[in-house]
């Protein structure tokens, strides 16, 4: 990036241009966890995702840890000022071609707030990754938990939380997660699965703790 931050520009381009013209639309997980917050329900949402659906679907952006960032913020690599927030979208989306965004402060490059490979996850992470201590119950949504520091969130909460799983597939068993139907004969709680997609779970808890049958 710091050599010719073009390439990377015209990849994600289109990932603006999409979201721009309302094509990626928020899902109802994300309407779920605007829901959970209005109830006072939701202590934090991390999420490796960035595209800022949730704060599009209505949640708070403190609300929020975006661990791998997103196009909300930007910055110059230079001298570290940060930039105009809808400054990268507006290089990206206007003109037939992306244009590399620069500092007004240096005249350096601006990048935009996501992480990339080899980068340190943003210091709210670590800061608020000790509230999973202290939750009651919490969701894993739509995750390989293959990418780490994130994938060991799960790990931080304690032996009274309750951990429910809603995902395609069984995963973080080498994380220490144990679904009911391992635990067996040990008598644990152990964790919970609800294998499928994330918006029919959404779906099936907003109708049952709500009463809802619309997110």
């Amino acid at each position: 990036f710091q050599v010719n931050p073009l390439p990377y520009l015209e990849l994600r381009r289109p990932f603006i241009l999409n979201i721009n013209k309302g094509k990626w639309l928020p899902t109802l997980t994300h309407h779920f966890l605007g829901l959970l917050d209005e109830h006072q329900l939701l202590t934090r949402c991390f999420t490796q995702n960035i595209d800022s659906l949730e704060t599009a679907a209505g949640l708070r952006k403190s609300m929020v840890v975006a661990a791998h960032g997103n196009f909300d913020t930007a910055s110059c690599i230079d001298c570290g000022a940060p930039a105009q927030e809808d400054l990268v979208r507006q290089s990206l989306c206007e003109g037939a071609e992306p244009q590399q965004p620069t500092c007004s402060a240096c005249g350096g490059k601006v990048k935009p707030g996501i992480v990339f490979f080899g980068e340190a996850l943003p210091e709210r992470f670590f800061a608020l990754a000790p509230e999973i201590r202290e939750c009651r119950l919490l969701i894993i949504a739509g995750t390989s938990l293959t990418v780490h520091p994130f994938a060991s969130l799960p790990t931080l909460a304690s032996p009274q939380s309750l951990r429910v799983l809603a995902n395609r597939e069984l995963v973080g068993q080498e994380l220490g997660l144990r679904y009911v139907d391992d635990v067996g004969k040990n008598n644990d709680v152990g964790d919970i699965a609800f294998l499928g997609d994330t918006d029919a779970f959404a779906k099936a808890v907003a109708l049952e703790v709500f009463g809802l049958e619309d997110l």
